[in-house]
């Protein structure tokens, strides 16, 4: 009986699943794309440049002053797409560091304020700074979140595997290499 419950559910299981899984897929690279490249055989620092031409085996870049770049799939080590300009999220980002902050703040200042007083109210006066620190602090690192927006960017995979290898038939037998980058 489990079983046939099982073999019954696996499918939809299987249909719910997909959606998920089609969009953890990266798009494609199209021309006019503003990408990051870490290419160390190019250049030794991170290229950074709108997409000109990307085939299987090429990926052709254009940086901000003009210089074309070829480089060949194989040698990425990393790819990033930019998906634009998030306010929202750097507003959500600032808010969150901020409220760790100002609690933090808030901790510290709690147990000073309480003996600068001498006051036997130790645990409420930290609670209440705490609190206080949190609150202002999510205000300012939410305002300085927005202020100081960026641009979110996205990791992508390059189609080569970053595992190959070589099959040599020698007279002393055969040899087998891996490369693994």
């Amino acid at each position: 009986m489990p079983n046939r419950l099982f073999a019954r559910a696996l499918p939809l299981l299987v249909l719910a699943v997909a959606p998920r899984l089609a969009a953890q897929q990266a798009a494609p690279i199209l021309p006019g794309n503003e990408v990051r490249v870490l290419a160390p055989s190019v250049s030794p620092n991170r290229l950074q440049g709108t997409v000109v031409l990307y085939q299987a085996d090429t990926l052709a870049i254009e940086d901000a002053g003009g210089m074309r770049y070829a480089i060949h799939v194989d040698q990425i080590r990393k790819l990033s797409r930019n998906l634009g300009y998030s306010r929202a999220r750097s507003t959500r980002r600032g808010a969150i560091m901020g409220t760790f902050v100002g609690t933090a703040v808030g901790l510290v200042s709690g147990p000073l304020i309480s003996m600068e007083r001498k006051d036997e109210r130790f645990g409420r006066t930290t609670a209440l700074t705490a609190a206080g620190g949190a609150l202002v602090g999510a205000g300012l690192g939410a305002a300085a979140g927005s202020l100081f927006a960026g641009d979110r960017w996205q990791n992508l995979r390059t189609p080569i595997p970053r595992t190959r290898y070589d099959v040599a038939v020698g007279a002393s037998g055969v040899g087998m290499t891996f490369h693994v980058r």
